[in-house]
């Protein structure tokens, strides 16, 4: 805004920018292309990006730098002239209303030795200049700059994050996250699912700082799959969270200006979904919880990835780490599709954390930067290698035929634990389960229901209040006003938690008395997620054709959720309340309506109503008033807000000395698990698995975009966090200590994924070869000689996908032992010194094969049991059990 009116503190700042120019201004280059020509300095706050310009020699890349991250105002470095990108106009500073404060002073003195410190690193001097302003750039700052243009020039700001003025300074924000999204055709339950988990930063925040990591990941588990979709859900995803937390001025491409927007159409992402589910295709109306439970196995799916667990040590691995191992039922909130992903996950192999990379620009050929010589030398040209390696498999299947354990964005956020016991009443025996949800889905009760409740569980209380005269007709004056009162999402939890007897038509099968008794069954949380999703059961299913809604009020708390009355007793959570991030509403019956949803803006924590393609702020009474269908609740960040202040301090005390430089070697950090730090309430120990191997080396696979998965610190700040939250697998065993202080791909690793390719290669052409010469007997005078084998169709396609992998496979992906028990008869031995006699199901799918390539399968992998379906031109119905030692004859 140009105004007449006079501004005395900024005019003498063109003479400050003379000392500041000529100080340093040759020293100064463009932080993304190096050049030193027509460079201008951005005067955001906290930023303080150098560009070079818009002349015809240059990148344009301080054009692009404002428009991205709106940051309109830059001073040309050599002119001394501003500019307002938003405005394509000159700005006078001694005119300009608002204010713009800024210290060219400091400005010289950081510009100066953030170029600096970046061509200490150019130079390879990294290891005697280590610091943490990395770290602090990366914990401090909201990384809604999607251009990734600044990278580790922007470490510049570190000082700044504990200046006092910087926190007033909230304009930035203050319009991000607020658009709406386009109605494609009945799809509101879509929108309102995806505002409100857009608005849990927690899970929106990890899709803009880690997108190369989500790049990375989805594109290896799309190879893995064998996907026939040209882009998967989770990067149409992660593309719509970038576009909604822009800046709503966003650039027309038309007219060349910056324009406000205030809804967006989501339209790939709406057509990607209905490409990979049918259920959403049409313009019919289906329920939000369906949708988003869809969404989350969806984005689980295509975004997990095999945890590290050492095997030295099982026992003593996070209670948190042994996710999707356990059958969900349908009242925990899970729905089949989960349920299904996570059974498929137990049916895998898994040993570390080894990722392959797919992308084209992350897997091109790592020659250049990785030397494979040692396993060109090791296995060119040379099968006996092969042979050698694959005579040893079968005693190292087992070891890799594992039980995996996978993690993703969505089980570290969302999956929480309950822990349900059963009680004979008879022998007093207690069985006890464990299972994973991503939501509870709790039934709404009547209150008649709770009044019961409260009987029973008030049965002793009420006898001394009455005991005590006028106190028990004061508590039955209240009581009675209690339960007049609406029903409170506390009642729908102590409900859903009580004890259930299991008497009548619901009796108790005890194991250990062996028959129908009555028994008592209770359900505690385990664990407590990051993110609580509470899904209020609306919709009543009478019969087949028979739909209700129940419409009862349920109040909700907007903070301070206390879950500590639902916990098990061994829950390990030391934060048990949550506050209200967004909820989704549902106005209407049950064949039909309309889906809204509340949120809570990360920024200005203002409350929204999302309503389509309308977005406008609301008062946080109009949030309780809704009817509220699925909630999301936030765990508070008490522990890890508290740790932050007192890291702050620790770093700027050190930051007066030299920009806090150490000359010590320093320690790498996972960004994952630096954005739980700055996001979760309780982030957990440091967990650097998802870069280094078992070595404690960088896994080659991720070698090229090393960079964008960790953050250095110096030795006092990694002791610290060491000191305050431990180090995961430290205690488990000897070998992997997983920490980081030296940036080298592994060569063990880089050898053993050569010989794994070799190993890949060689039994797929020597089965081919077999299956030649099997389909030249068959045609040959000896026809009648040919013996034929039985494999189990299951088994064999594991192996097939095995060695039809393109990359280099994960090591859990290698085949456990031949199982051809599904496809055997089932059959009553009596005898039991009588020789088991194995026959063919034939209602079971299998694959006939010839002799030669049976024992060339089972000399490598083993098991069995055998099954000759065919002996010359006799068909067999059974047969004797051979057994072989394992060994081949290759």
């Amino acid at each position: 805004e140009i105004s007449g009116s006079d501004s005395s503190n900024l005019k003498n700042e063109s003479l400050v920018l003379d000392n500041f120019q000529n100080g340093f201004i040759d020293l100064i280059k463009c932080h993304d292309c190096e050049c030193s020509k027509n460079l201008w300095l951005c005067l955001k706050e906290n930023c303080y990006y150098v560009g070079c310009g818009q002349d015809s020699a240059s990148n344009k890349h301080s054009s692009l730098h404002a428009m991205r991250s709106y940051h309109p105002l830059s001073i040309n470095l050599t002119t001394k002239n501003v500019w307002c990108e938003q405005c394509s106009i000159r700005v006078i500073l001694e005119s300009n209303i608002p204010r713009v404060d800024f210290n060219s002073e400091k400005i010289g003195k950081f510009v100066l030795n953030g170029q600096n410190f970046n061509n200490s690193k150019q130079n390879g001097n990294s290891s005697n200049y280590v610091d943490d302003y990395d770290f602090i750039n990366f914990l401090e700052t909201e990384n809604l700059n999607l251009d990734n243009s600044s990278g580790k020039s922007q470490i510049i700001a570190f000082f700044l994050v504990f200046d006092e003025e910087l926190n007033s300074d909230s304009n930035k924000f203050n319009e991000i996250g607020q658009l709406g999204l386009d109605n494609l055709g009945n799809t509101c339950y879509m929108s309102s699912a995806l505002q409100a988990l857009s608005n849990c930063f927690i899970f929106t925040s990890f899709f803009l700082e880690c997108s190369s990591y989500v790049n990375h990941v989805v594109n290896l588990n799309k190879s893995l799959q064998q996907s026939s979709i040209s882009t998967p859900l989770s990067l149409k995803y992660m593309r719509l969270m970038k576009d909604l937390w822009q800046p709503p001025k966003r650039l027309n491409q038309k007219t060349n200006r910056i324009q406000k927007i205030t809804t967006l159409a989501p339209v790939d992402f709406v057509n990607t979904v209905k490409l990979i589910n049918p259920l959403f295709r049409g313009f019919q109306q289906n329920d939000s919880q369906e949708f988003l439970i869809y969404l989350m196995d969806q984005l689980h799916e295509e975004l997990k990835r095999p945890v590290v667990i050492p095997q030295t040590s099982k026992s003593s691995v996070n209670e948190k780490d042994d996710t999707l191992t356990n059958a969900f039922d349908k009242d925990s909130g899970v729905s089949s599709s989960w349920n299904k992903s996570a059974q498929d996950d137990r049916d895998s192999e898994s040993i570390d954390s080894y990722v392959t990379c797919d992308d084209d620009e992350l897997t091109s050929d790592l020659s250049d930067n990785l030397d494979y010589s040692d396993a060109d030398e090791c296995f060119s040209n040379n099968k006996s290698q092969c042979k050698k390696s694959c005579k040893n498999s079968k005693d190292q299947v087992e070891n890799i035929k594992e039980k995996p354990v996978y993690t993703s964005i969505i089980s570290e956020i969302f999956e929480g634990k309950l822990i349900s016991q059963v009680k004979c009443l008879e022998c007093n025996n207690v069985s006890t389960t464990t299972e994973s949800f991503l939501h509870l889905s709790i039934p709404i009760p009547s209150k008649e229901y709770l009044q019961m409740l409260q009987n029973k569980m008030n049965r002793d209380s009420d006898q001394e209040i009455q005991s005590s005269g006028w106190i028990g007709w004061f508590f039955d004056i209240m009581k009675g006003y209690v339960w007049s009162n609406p029903i409170q999402l506390t009642d729908c939890l102590s409900s859903f938690f009580s004890d259930d007897d299991l008497k009548d038509e619901n009796m108790y099968s005890c194991e250990k008395c062996k028959k129908l008794t009555n028994g008592v069954k209770n359900s505690k949380i385990l664990y407590l997620p990051e993110v609580l999703i509470i899904h209020l059961k609306r919709f009543r299913h009478d019969s087949m054709f028979s739909t209700g809604k129940i419409n009862s009020y349920v109040s909700f708390p907007l903070d301070n959720l206390n879950m500590q009355p639902f916990v098990h007793l061994d829950c390990k959570n030391e934060i048990t309340q949550y506050d209200l991030s967004s909820v989704i509403c549902h106005y209407g019956g049950p064949e039909g309506g309309h889906y809204i949803s509340y949120a809570r803006n990360h920024f200005n924590e203002e409350w929204y109503e999302y309503d389509d393609s309308y977005c406008r702020q609301v008062e946080s009474l109009t949030v309780q008033n809704s009817q509220g269908y699925v909630l999301f609740y936030k765990k508070k960040n008490i522990k890890t807000d508290g740790i932050k202040d007192n890291l702050r301090e620790m770093i700027s005390s050190r930051i007066e000395d030299n920009f806090g430089n150490s000359m010590l070697r320093p320690y790498y950090i996972s960004k994952q698990w630096l954005h739980k730090l700055k996001y979760f309430g309780e982030c957990g120990a440091i967990d650097n698995s998802d870069f280094i191997c078992k070595h404690n080396l960088v896994n080659p696979k991720k070698w090229k975009i090393i960079d964008d998965l960790v953050i250095s610190c110096t030795q006092d700040t990694w002791n610290f966090l060491l000191e305050n939250f431990g180090l995961k697998y430290n205690r488990n065993t000897i070998d992997f200590k997983n920490e980081c202080n030296y940036l080298y791909p592994c060569k063990l690793c880089q050898l053993n994924d050569e010989a794994l390719k070799q190993r890949q290669l060689y039994e797929k052409e020597e089965f081919l070869r077999l299956q030649d010469k099997w389909n030249q007997e068959q045609h040959s005078s000896k026809s009648d000689q040919i013996n034929v084998y039985a494999i189990s169709k299951s088994w064999f396609k594991e192996w097939e996908k095995f060695v039809q992998l393109n990359e280099c496979p994960m090591e859990h992906q290698i085949p456990g032992e031949i199982n051809n028990h599904p496809i055997c008869l089932p059959q009553k031995q009596k005898d039991k010194n009588r020789t088991k006699i194995n026959q063919l199901n034939p209602k079971i799918s299998n694959f006939k094969i010839s002799e030669d390539m049976w024992k060339f399968l089972l000399g490598i992998y083993g098991g069995g049991p055998e099954l000759m379906v065919s002996s010359g031109s006799k068909n067999l119905n059974g047969n004797r059990e051979r057994i072989y030692n394992g060994k081949s004859n290759l």
